[in-house]
Parts: structure tokens; sequence; C-alpha cells
């Protein structure tokens, strides 16, 4: 595949999602207010989705199903898996695609949500997890929210926010101003209610679309500069009043200083020349 070309595009996408990206430039922002939160009950069923594709990433999950298991809320779930992997113990079902060079894994997570929507909406809760991650602690009810997003452990606070690296360029739909950013938010962890994540999921695909293909031109597109959590922060800061956000204790870097709190989920690798050489694997 020939990221350079013109029409490397046309092989990933589904005809529908290049169809619907086309229509509009700006998906329509949610609207939440309307709808009150339904709270939760012992009967909910809850949906993770992890992506592994590759030699390198597909060795976290030994490590991070057992842990979800035990430490992913005490409610039922399942979990679905992206994968070049034809199957995968304790997995509840697989999407398998094919391993794209990078950034294509994390920037297409969103058209794979889109995908399994129909088996996503058998669920009251959905939330994705980087693979790499690592779940030090019980994850309780605290998660259960209409969306929940996640402070980045560099920019904790707001007044942090100018020197965070959003997509500084205005001719992205990931395109958020630092000095009227509320925060910037990793994507490492993000979900809440499925009707409303699987919403915000097909608005952040067109987006990406439409970066992608330059309004539908196909020529000259754009990829965003931190790929997928570009456009979640873009997604997040419009609609900030929306969100229970989770402080960066909740989830943070590997290399976090040992003075700081123990996070409930570690991430674990976060070293771009690192995923870099694992990419072709």
């Amino acid at each position: 595949m020939d990221p350079n070309s013109h029409l490397w595009w046309k092989s990933i996408f589904e005809p529908a999602d290049c169809r619907t990206a086309i229509r509009s430039c700006k998906a329509p922002i949610l609207n939440l207010r309307r709808v009150p939160w339904a709270g939760y009950t012992n009967k909910m069923k809850i949906a993770i989705l992890l992506v592994a594709t590759g030699r390198f990433y597909r060795h976290f999950l030994n490590p991070i199903i057992p842990q979800i298991e035990e430490l992913f809320t005490t409610h039922p779930k399942d979990i679905f898996l992206v994968s070049d992997l034809p199957k995968c113990p304790g997995v509840h079902e697989v999407l398998h695609v094919e391993h794209l060079p990078v950034p294509l894994p994390s920037l297409l997570r969103y058209h794979w949500i889109c995908r399994l929507r129909t088996r996503l909406l058998e669920y009251d809760y959905l939330y994705y997890l980087d693979v790499d991650a690592e779940i030090l602690k019980l994850i309780g009810d605290e998660i259960l929210r209409p969306l929940i997003a996640v402070r980045h452990w560099c920019w904790p606070k707001r007044e942090l926010t100018t020197h965070a690296t959003f997509e500084t360029r205005p001719e992205s739909l990931a395109y958020v101003d630092p000095q009227t950013a509320a925060g910037y938010f990793h994507g490492s962890f993000q979900g809440g209610e499925t009707r409303h994540f699987l919403r915000a999921a097909r608005i952040l695909r067109d987006r990406i679309n439409e970066d992608l293909t330059n309004r539908g031109k196909g020529r000259g597109g754009m990829i965003a500069v931190w790929y997928d959590e570009s456009h979640w922060n873009r997604f997040v800061n419009e609609n900030f009043d929306l969100f229970h956000v989770l402080g960066p204790e909740y989830a943070s870097a590997w290399t976090s200083s040992p003075e700081s709190s123990i996070p409930f989920i570690r991430l674990r690798c976060k070293d771009e020349e690192r995923l870099w050489s694992w990419s072709e694997e």
C-alpha cells in the first residue's frame, strides 16, 4: 500500500463510509441534554473493544484479557477484538482485519467500531481500551456514564492545555484552538453508554474520512497529528459539558514518576519510534 497515492484510501473504506463522509463536512454535534442518564442495573452488559494487529501488539492480549475479566467492573462483560488473528481465547468475537502500516491501525478504530455496530447495540455500555494497557486496580461504577474522557497525564490541568499537541491546521476537522480548549484527553480509554458512544464513533469516522479524502476529492488529504486521538480531542472539546471527565490518575503512561499515585490503568507502549519499528510485523 502506497500512502502517497491518492487512491490508497479506497482499499480501506467501505463504500458507505466514503459516501457518508462526502455528504457533509461537519457532522452534527451530539445532543444528550434531552436524554437523562439512565443509570445502571445489575443486569447490564458491558462490551470492551481491543485492537491488536501485528506481532508486537498481539503479544499484549495474554495479560490484558484476564485483567479485564477480573478488574473491569464487577458487571458481566464481553471482549470484542479487532485483529489479524482468526480467533483468540477469552474473546467473545473477532473482527478480522489485515495488519496495516502505522498509523492506520489507530486511525481506523472508529471505522471498526461502526462495522461492529449491530452486535455492540446488544450491550448497555461500550468502552475502547488500548491493548497495551495494564489494569492495576478494580475499575468501578464511576465509569458508567453517558460518555467519559480521561485527561492526558502530560497536561493534567486546564491551564497547561495551551502547551498540548492538538491538531493546529485549521483545514483539518480535528483542529482545536489550544487557547480555548477545555483540556487535552488521551484516546487510550474512552466510551460510555453504547448508543452515545456509537454515535460519537460515527461522527469521528466521517470526519476522519473527510480529512483523508480532502472533502471527497481523493487528492491532497491529510492525517491529523495524533491520528484518531486528535479527532477525539476535537469532539470532546466541542461537547465538553456532556462528558464525565476522569483525571490523569485514572489512566497514565508506564513511565509515570514513582511519586505519583498508582493509576487504575497504566499504559505501557508509548514510544513512537518503537511503534514504527514494529509496524510492518
